[in-house]
């Protein structure tokens, strides 16, 4: 589903109950970087076969959990941006990556712990559709929420202060 959102959200509290080894799991949403003529700038478009969004402004893509990440055994969660020409597959394996959060355990994907804020650089292209996906490892998941999206100041982000845990942004 292409959409056009104030918020640049590309989940909300959106499960993350998997099977171990299922691969790329998109975000329930993804941003169209030119429909209807709408950029995350002001309108500024760069680069031939890809899209520069931002322009003159910072963006910080983040990771928050909305409820308890739970495994039975030991399951990892890996977040990735994405970014990919095709409206309706991608953001998988063949997408270009934008990001990858690393390996995050259960125990550090506890509810209202920003998992990371990842200051995109200026500079960067992305293909049309912007995107998010998740990987579950080592077990399968039995529950947990995340909200990923991307905003133009890490004030915005929701729990963004010295009273929750979160990483530091990169």
């Amino acid at each position: 589903m292409t959409i056009l959102d104030r918020e640049n959200l590309f989940s909300i509290d959106q499960t993350l109950v998997a099977s171990f080894g299922a691969t790329y799991i998109a975000a329930t949403d993804r941003i169209d970087l030119l429909g209807g003529g709408y950029t995350l700038s002001d309108g500024n478009i760069a680069n031939v076969g890809g899209v520069q969004f931002g322009v003159g402004q910072e963006l910080y893509f983040y990771g928050l959990m909305t409820a308890d990440f739970t495994s039975a055994g030991a399951a990892t969660l890996r977040v990735r941006l994405l970014s990919d020409t095709d409206e309706t597959g991608g953001m998988d394996a063949g997408s270009t990556e934008h990001f990858d959060s690393g390996l995050i355990a259960v125990a550090d994907a506890t509810d209202e712990t920003l998992l990371f804020v990842h200051r995109l650089s200026p500079s960067q292209t992305f293909l049309r559709y912007l995107g998010a996906a998740f990987v579950i490892g080592t077990a399968d998941s039995t529950g947990g929420t995340i909200r990923m999206g991307i905003k133009t100041s890490v004030d915005q982000i929701p729990l963004y202060d010295d009273s929750h845990t979160h990483q530091a942004y990169s």
